[in-house]
């Protein structure tokens, strides 16, 4: 069976190295990248099963990236879960309204997101 990629999209360091190790200890193959410019990049380029991206970054915000995502018709269906330690109602209805299939609050724990994943993925 074909392992899945997930396309891991963050600024901070500490959080794409927690991510990364909790999805591949959950056995998927992952990607990172550190701002919303090299994670467009990278979606493009590593074609992921799903993208899980914060939202407050550099040169490019979550929701411009999710924006971006669901405007090419390559990557319109892809899911993207959005990380946000924001209890903002407000955020989370604009990226809501722009596709986002989901949502992450920080902080979080990757090795409870087995099911979740597997029913986003559709495994």
């Amino acid at each position: 069976k074909e392992m899945k990629k997930i396309l891991v999209i963050d600024d901070v360091r500490s959080i794409r190295t927690l991510v990364i190790y909790g999805l591949e200890n959950l056995g998927y193959s992952v990607e990172s990248a550190a701002d919303g410019e090299e994670g467009w990049d990278k979606v493009l380029s590593f074609a992921p099963d799903l993208v899980i991206t914060d939202l407050m970054m550099p040169r490019l915000h979550g929701l411009d990236l999710l924006d971006r995502i669901r405007r090419a018709p390559r990557t319109k269906t892809v899911p993207v879960l959005c990380m946000t330690s924001d209890d903002d109602i407000d955020v989370k209805q604009s990226a809501a309204s722009q596709g986002a299939t989901g949502w992450i609050q920080k902080p979080f724990h990757p090795e409870t997101w087995g099911e979740m994943l597997k029913h986003i993925l559709q495994q």
